[in-house]
């Protein structure tokens, strides 16, 4: 589709790990914006979004040089206090969990359903946070498309950084089994503000109940994906650990 999409989730070579520098994390990051053009990221979101286009929200080429500033930005500042490996490593992890509950959350709401049941979802969300009281539906929605994308952005650079230069996250759709377990918890969240919308107290009160399953295993999955160091799956089957656990992070 995009080379870098495929210079990501390419196998990539272990030549062992080093520090990584500044200059190769800017360098990254401003490579992702060169090499990928504004049509092929809108043609990609249309998979990511069904239903909802770029193109209706007013998002345009300038929108994502916004993104590419904000993008860089973020790393330059980050990284410059990162002073191990370990904690390169652990920001990247860190990283992407962030990112996975972004884009989750935000995909769960353009799930919801079409606009007129999305405004449902929309005024619940509206009522918890007064800072959106004076927000519409147009411009709430064009905000959360930006936020998809820059999050997107920030988990494909983040990962191929993770991949090539710490030979870690290699799972496929990596951290796989969190961003399965965190779904299933927005799916939920979604529903329950839906039956809010609708007043139908019995389905709050089920979904409430589910939520709090769903929660423990999201906490358990993150807390599983932040815990772990530069070691390889067959590094920890030589130390023991379960192949189950292995295949989780």
């Amino acid at each position: 589709m995009i080379n870098f999409f495929k210079w990501i989730f390419g196998k990539g070579e272990d030549e062992g790990s080093e520090m990584i520098t500044l200059d190769e994390v800017l360098t990254t990051s401003q490579e992702f914006f060169t090499d990928v053009a504004f049509d092929d990221l809108r043609e990609y979101f249309k998979g990511e979004v069904e239903g909802v286009l770029c193109e209706d929200l007013e998002i345009d080429h300038d929108c994502l040089t916004d993104i590419e500033e904000q993008t860089i930005s973020s790393f330059n500042e980050s990284w410059k206090v990162l002073e191990t490996i370990e904690e390169q490593r652990h920001y990247l992890r860190l990283t992407l969990v962030q990112c996975v509950e972004k884009f989750v959350r935000i995909q769960g709401y353009f799930s919801v359903g079409n606009r007129k049941v999305r405004a449902k979802v929309f005024k619940e969300i509206q009522n918890d946070n007064e800072s959106l009281e004076p927000v519409g539906q147009d411009e709430y929605e064009k905000d959360l498309y930006l936020e998809l994308i820059r999050f997107r952005v920030n988990y494909w650079i983040a990962l191929y950084l993770l991949r090539e230069h710490l030979d870690d996250g290699r799972e496929e759709n990596y951290p796989a089994r969190f961003t399965y377990e965190y779904s299933g918890y927005v799916d939920t969240e979604f529903k329950r503000l839906l039956a809010l919308a609708e007043k139908d107290n019995g389905k709050v009160d089920l979904y409430e109940n589910e939520l709090e399953a769903w929660d423990k295993q999201v906490q358990v999955q993150r807390g599983k994906v932040l815990s772990f160091w530069d070691v390889t799956c067959e590094t920890m089957l030589s130390q023991g650990y379960d192949m189950n656990m292995v295949c989780d992070n």
